[in-house]
């Protein structure tokens, strides 16, 4: 005997709209952490001002959790992504979830990949 709450709430289960709002949060927590980085890097002071007055100079960041099911990756991984008009995205990853992300991964992270302005370079 189900009643129609008990079948609601079993299909907003097995739907989902988008991350939850926990993991939206820990978006929210990691993209900021990388924006603050790429704020302090020199040559994202050296690019031309935007309209925002954000600090970051017409770049976009993106955080993304996805599930990776490529053998021998962990079962979910962080991408994050760097956007910038004229240029191709540069992607990097942390190995781990985003709830997991420490600011010593995004750390590294940019050190890795966004540490020269290689990493928005046009086409």
């Amino acid at each position: 005997d189900r009643s129609p709450s008990a079948s609601t709430a079993a299909l907003r289960r097995m739907i989902s709209f988008g991350p939850k709002k926990p993991l939206v949060a820990e978006i929210k927590r990691v993209g900021a952490l990388l924006e603050d980085l790429l704020r302090r890097l020199d040559w994202v002071r050296a690019l031309p001002e935007d309209d925002f007055d954000d600090g970051l100079h017409g770049l976009s960041v993106s955080v993304n959790e996805i599930q990776c099911k490529e053998a021998g990756c962990p079962p979910v991984e962080t991408v994050c992504t760097l956007l910038r008009a004229g240029a191709k995205p540069r992607m990097a990853k942390v190995l781990k979830a985003v709830r997991d992300v420490t600011a010593a991964d995004v750390e590294g992270l940019v050190a890795a990949h966004f540490s020269t302005a290689e990493a928005v370079e046009g086409d």
